[in-house]
Formats: C-alpha cells, structure tokens, sequence
C-alpha cells in the first residue's frame, strides 16, 4: 500500500509538472509583479493579423480577446474595416497561432469591438456580428459555429458581450437600446436595464454612452462590470443574482480603442489600461480606483491592441499590432499561481524586459 501511494505521488506531481510545462507557464512564472516581457510565439505577425487590404488590421477597433482555460487556448475574432474578417487562436501546449472558422454571420462591415466572450467553464466560445442582435457560438467540444436565438430588439454598431458562469448565461450591452441577458438554461432572452432609450418603462435607465461599449467579466467578484463607451466613466456591475447596481466611476472613460480593462487573475482587481499608459486598479471592498503604474502597450502598437487575462497562470496577455513588429506581451500585476494560486501582493514597481 506504501508503494502504491509513493507511485501515486511520483505521477501525480509528474502530471502537475508537464501540466505546467509550456513557453507560456515558464514565460509568466519568471514575471515578477510589476514586470513585463514579449512571449516568444509561433505563428504571429503581419501575416496572422492582416485584413487583407493594405495596412489594415483584425485589431482594428477592439479591446479584447478571451482565454479558454479548459483547453488553453485565447481566441479573437476581427476584422479590418471593408476587409477581411478572421477567427484566430494560441495554442498553448504548441505555442503556436493559427486561424480556425469564422462565424457564418460576418459580412463586410464589422469590427472586434468587445465583441469575443467565453464560458471559462466549458470553452465555449461567442461572437456578436457586428450592428446585429445576432450572436454565434463556437463549440469547443465541435469546433463548429451556431446561431443563439436572436435578440429581437433593434441595435447599435459597438456593443459588447461578456459571459457570466454564475448567472448561467451571457450578458449583451447596447448602449441605445439597453442591456440583455441570454439564459441557458430557458434558451432565451431578456431586458436587464434601459440604455439611451427606454425599451420597457418597467426597468431601471442606466446612463453611459451608445458607442464602443465595455463588458468585462471578474471571477474574483463574480461579476461583469460594464458600461462606458466613448466619453463615459460611467461602470456598472451585474451580479449572480441578475441585478445590476453602479460602482464608482472610472477615472477615465473606457471605450474601444481609449482604455482596456481586464480582471487581474492574481489579485483579482479590475485593471483598465488607458491609451495614455496609465494604469488604475479596482477595489471592490471599497468601491474606489487607484492609480496603479503605467505601461508600455501603446509604445508596441500602431492604435491597435487587445487583451485579455490568463487566468491559469496569473498573467495578462496583451496582442499588439505594428506589422512585422507586432507581438505579444504578458504582464503581471500581482504576485498568484492563477486561477488556483493566492492572491499574495499588489503590484511592485513597472519594469520591463521586452526586447
């Protein structure tokens, strides 16, 4: 019986070790908090992130890319403006990017906006198409698109969509013609709030931009924060419950292409990295925003750039676009193993060791 629990020791941590074994667990494992480095990958550049028309770019106009953490890898789908549309991914057991199928809703207009969700809990993957209430669904199990039953309400060019496992469903942001919950289990949606206009007098009037939307989803306060768009500091949060109430505003508007904000897997604060390189963090138990350092993404990127949060190892991956020079950032805010690791401390002071 010794013998048998000794092996099973001896395998288990063999598993643990080659679970960790990657370029990219090895490249956040070395971070400390504060620092920055490029991830060495295969597969991105000029080439990957083109939309087929000169200069143009699928990082046009958007924020954010999704991490599926049940079969590690990020996904992105964009498009450059009157160009061409595309569904890209990082493997991470290869490191290596690739492109996959695009949604069949992708016409000739269309943007990334905060368009790209995903349930962490199975890898699902969602797209919004671009000034529809159409929203697709690329199973990670199929590897195949389809449709969610339609919105039925009219709407805007920029939304965002954000994905919440404790409320079962997918949080949709309009900022003219409100806010929308799809609910698994009843296959179906319906109103949260009003946004500019008011669709049912029975719901509560939030007030932020119609334009270029956010909708970031936090597990360490399970709950999506959103709102903003172009101008506004204005942020709310849905719950697990379905409500939604108004936190602190931000200290600058979060808008496509003006500020990202992403959850920090390691601390679990809400960061919005501003266009300016300022960085400011949230705290929930609080309710307040600090500043938090600066970065250098924009330094990296002709405009555009997205991001999104590794939640397996704690880090923050940025995607920039500047042709044969674009590349791929991490960054770590606190100290933390991810999504099982504790939060530890808050950020050291910015370094930076890209090449």
């Amino acid at each position: 019986m010794r013998n048998l629990a000794v092996t099973l020791l001896v395998a288990s941590a063999v598993l643990a070790a080659s679970a960790r074994a990657s370029v990219l667990s090895d490249a956040a494992e070395a971070l400390q908090p504060g620092e920055w480095t490029e991830l060495q990958t295969q597969g991105y550049g000029e080439s990957l992130l083109s939309a087929c028309k000169g200069g143009s770019t699928i990082f046009e106009w958007a924020n954010k890319a999704v991490w599926d953490p049940v079969n590690r890898e990020v996904h992105y789908v964009g498009q450059g403006h009157i160009a061409c549309a595309k569904h890209i991914r990082y493997n991470e057991g290869s490191n290596t990017w690739s492109t996959a199928a695009s949604p069949s809703g992708i016409g000739q207009f269309g943007h990334g906006y905060e368009h790209n969700a995903i349930n962490p809990l199975n890898g699902d993957f969602y797209y919004r198409n671009y000034a529809s209430d159409q929203i697709e669904k690329y199973g990670a199990a199929s590897k195949s698109w389809s449709a969610l039953p339609r919105i039925g309400t009219n709407t805007q060019v920029a939304g965002a969509i954000a994905y919440s496992p404790e409320a079962d469903g997918l949080l949709f942001v309009d900022g003219d013609y409100g806010v929308w919950f799809y609910s698994n289990s009843s296959n179906s949606w319906s109103l949260v709030a009003n946004t500019t206009l008011v669709v049912n007098g029975g719901k509560p009037k939030l007030s932020m931009a119609s334009y270029h939307n956010f909708a970031s989803y936090n597990p360490a306060d399970k709950v999506i924060y959103f709102g903003g768009g172009n101008g506004s500091k204005n942020v709310y949060k849905f719950d697990a419950n379905r409500n939604v109430s108004q936190i602190a505003g931000s200290p600058v508007s979060i808008g496509i292409n003006s500020a990202i904000t992403v959850p920090d897997p390691s601390s679990g604060k809400q960061l919005v990295f501003a266009n300016n390189g300022s960085i400011y963090a949230y705290n929930s138990q609080a309710n307040s925003w600090s500043s938090a350092g600066s970065h250098p993404v924009m330094s990296h990127a002709l405009d555009w750039r997205v991001a999104t949060p590794i939640s397996t190892h704690g880090v923050i991956m940025f995607m920039t676009w500047r042709y044969s020079s674009s590349k791929v950032l991490l960054y770590r805010f606190a100290e933390g193993g991810g999504a099982s690791g504790d939060v530890v401390s808050p950020m050291a002071p910015f370094s930076i060791t890209i090449q």
